[in-house]
């Protein structure tokens, strides 16, 4: 899960005040995701090893499918829970607006 305001050691400042991770995390299924009111933008990938499709939003059949190696922009700062079969893989960054 990905908490907290402070900035990472592997996160980067743009101009635009903005942190994004430069190396995201990898996370396994399932998992809920924090919000985060700083957060500008959440960056998904599927892993390529993943046995099948991920659900964005925690409902299997309902929710958003990501398929194996697929990526997803979410303009979001809200929480949002993944799920997926056993031992797959999600690879997680966050563009969030550095605190002033």
């Amino acid at each position: 899960m990905m908490t907290g305001r402070k900035k990472a050691k592997n996160q980067v400042i743009n101009n635009d005040q903005q942190v994004i991770d430069d190396q995201p995390k990898k996370i396994v299924l399932p998992v809920t995701i924090d919000g985060n009111p700083q957060r500008k933008q959440l960056m998904l990938t599927a892993s390529q090893t993943n046995k099948d499709v991920i659900w964005l939003g925690g409902i299997e059949n309902e929710g958003v499918p990501l398929e194996p190696g697929e990526k997803i922009k979410l303009n979001t700062n809200q929480s949002l829970e993944v799920i997926g079969q056993i031992g797959d893989w999600l690879y997680i960054a966050e563009l969030v607006r550095e605190a002033l």
